[in-house]
């Protein structure tokens, strides 16, 4: 049988498509060289001859390696320098894009600044009207950043600015009839009238409860207090026996 061998291959680059012509012919020699190896009686005479086709084969698909790569390389190179274009196109415009954005952003924090503004002095003309909520609540604690948006008008503003302070002024009258601590707890937990005072009153009882609790124990270890009382005489002991008997007062003789 003869030895199979393989042709080295014919591929060429034109009009940027890849030619590779024998590429059947090569293909079918791969196959006739696995085929002959595969059946091939191994002997030391055998393995020297089969690393020999190897080798050739190996030399030959070693320069189709080649080729592939530096096709390749060749065929990258204007789509490279395309792409590298591009990318330079695309850098300018994000640039100016970002640059836009930043402006857009410094106006509308300007236009939001300006509108804070405007709403602190309609909220200072407002809050003259409701006496005594200055104590409580200030433009700082009613504004929100959804205020400032272009959605919500000035005057949705002004109308939640009255019903807060009405709301808040009421509840100041209502308050002036329970303790002090239930105005400042009421400041802290968002201005809930009801919440306020429920939340003092079981404070109160709980401290109360505490107190009366403390109390109870330490009249309870002082009634456990343990009293000595010496006596000499077998008569005076008897007096005092019958003296705790007759009120009620535990004692143990200790002799």
């Amino acid at each position: 049988m003869n030895e199979p061998t393989i042709t080295s291959g014919n591929v060429i680059v034109k009009d940027g498509k890849i030619q590779f012509d024998n590429y059947l012919t090569m293909l079918e020699q791969s196959k006739k060289i696995a085929e002959y190896l595969g059946a091939i009686t191994v002997t030391k005479d055998t393995i020297k001859a089969n690393k020999k086709i190897i080798a050739k084969a190996r030399e030959a698909v070693n320069d189709l390696e080649n080729r592939r790569i530096a096709i390749k390389k060749e065929l990258l190179e204007p789509y490279n320098e395309f792409e590298a274009k591009i990318k330079n196109i695309t850098g300018i415009i994000n640039e100016a894009d970002e640059t836009v954005r930043d402006q857009i952003r410094e106006f509308e924090e300007q236009e939001r600044d300006a509108k804070r503004e405007e709403l602190e002095k309609v909220w200072d003309a407002k809050a003259n009207q409701f006496p005594g909520t200055e104590s409580v609540i200030s433009f700082n604690d009613f504004v929100e950043n959804r205020h400032l948006n272009k959605s919500v008008t000035i005057k949705k503003t002004t109308e939640e600015m009255v019903n807060k302070l009405k709301q808040i002024s009421d509840d100041i009258d209502v308050l002036e009839g329970y303790e002090p601590d239930c105005l400042l707890e009421y400041k802290s937990n968002g201005y809930r009238l009801a919440p306020a005072i429920t939340t003092v009153k079981n404070r109160k009882e709980s401290i109360q409860k505490y107190k009366a609790q403390k109390e109870e124990k330490k009249q309870e270890q002082e009634g456990k207090k343990l009293f000595t009382l010496g006596l000499f005489k077998q008569e005076d002991m008897d007096q005092v026996v019958i003296f705790c008997q007759t009120n009620g007062i535990k004692f143990k003789e200790i002799k």
